[in-house]
Formats: C-alpha cells, structure tokens, sequence
C-alpha cells in the first residue's frame, strides 16, 4: 500500500512518470493488487497510453470481478479507443454492481450518444443528474445532446446553468444577456458564452 500511496501523491503533484513507476512496484509487491492495477491504468489513460491502459484495467477486474470503478474506467478507455460496443457493455456493468454510480451514467450517455442512440443517451444523462443534482458535466452534456436533437429550449437553458457553479468560468455575462427560457428565439441569434468568452 505504501507505493500506491506514494504514487496517488506523485500523480497529484503531476509528476506521472514517477507515479506509474510506482504503481508498477506496488503491483511487484502484490501482484493481486487490484485497487493498483485500476490506479495505474487511470494514469496510463491520462497520459494517453490507452492500450496499456486497457490492459490494466482489464487485470484489475481480473483480480476483482465485482471491481464497479474498473469498470467504468475501462468503459471510458474503450470509448477513446473507438469500441464503443465494449464500452457501453462495461459502463452498463458498472452500473449493474453499482446503480447509483453518476460517473457511470454519464459515461454510458457518452458512449450512447457515439452509437446513435439518442434517446438511450438523454435517459442515461438524466438518471445521472437525478443520482447527482449538481453534477455540471452531466449537464453540459445532456445540453449538448438536446441541442442536437433541436431541444435548443431546455439545451441552451442547461448549458447556461454552468455558468454560475464555481470553477467553471472566471466572469458570468451580463444577466440581460442570459435567456430566460421565454422570450421567443425566432429570427435570433445565440451568443454562446463559457471559459474562452462569447463565441
């Protein structure tokens, strides 16, 4: 446990490389680490190594079948390396042992909304922010897909919601120049405003 430790506090402190070093001597140590396997894949994907990534995560169900977390991640991983098949399948699992996982939630709209499935998307969204009521990226994307489905009503009300949770953007714009849900948008045009300013 003592190199896993040091490696989360490595990883906090962005030094990765001596991070994933020490998860690879946690897992020398204890092969049937799977709390380590998870950290390091975690830290492989964020280093863009997803293979190795997959791989890890992979052994770390192995060691532990009923391993939710790992199976999220994996989920997340595959999606970036476009099998979104698996993904969705591993996201659903993580939700099967876990189901009030909001991550997974999420996770699982990403990948839906990658296959086409729409509809499965925006559930996945909502049970997400129903499981936690102020989580912003489920938000964000859940305006995003009703954006693209033509719901710009609820979409741009959602993505306007962002603005005002902390450490999402250093000015919130004018309160004139935000819709109030009402006002007809026939013949307007939309200003859209997040951390790079009006696009």
């Amino acid at each position: 446990e003592a190199h896993n430790n040091m490696a989360i506090t490595y990883k906090e402190l962005g030094e990765f490389t001596k991070a994933i070093r020490s998860f690879k001597q946690a897992i020398t140590i204890k092969p049937d680490y799977a709390e380590a396997y998870n950290n390091l894949a975690f830290t492989l994907n964020e280093n863009g190594k997803l293979e190795e990534s997959e791989k890890n995560f992979q052994n770390a169900i192995k060691l532990n079948p009923k391993y939710a977390e790992a199976y999220n991640n994996l989920g997340l991983t595959l999606k970036e390396l476009g099998k979104l098949d698996e993904s969705e399948k591993n996201c659903k699992k993580a939700i099967e042992l876990q189901p009030k996982y909001f991550e997974a939630y999420n996770n699982l709209a990403l990948t839906q909304k990658e296959l086409g499935k729409l509809d499965d998307s925006e559930k996945n969204y909502k049970k997400a922010i129903e499981l936690r009521p102020d989580y912003a990226e489920a938000k964000f994307n859940l305006s995003m897909l009703l954006n693209l489905k033509g719901n710009l009503e609820l979409g741009l009300k959602l993505y306007e919601w962002r603005l005002y949770k902390k450490k999402r953007i250093t000015k919130a714009p004018r309160k004139e120049l935000v819709w109030d849900g009402i006002e007809s948008i026939e013949n307007k045009k939309f200003l859209i405003y997040e951390e790079q300013g009006f696009g």
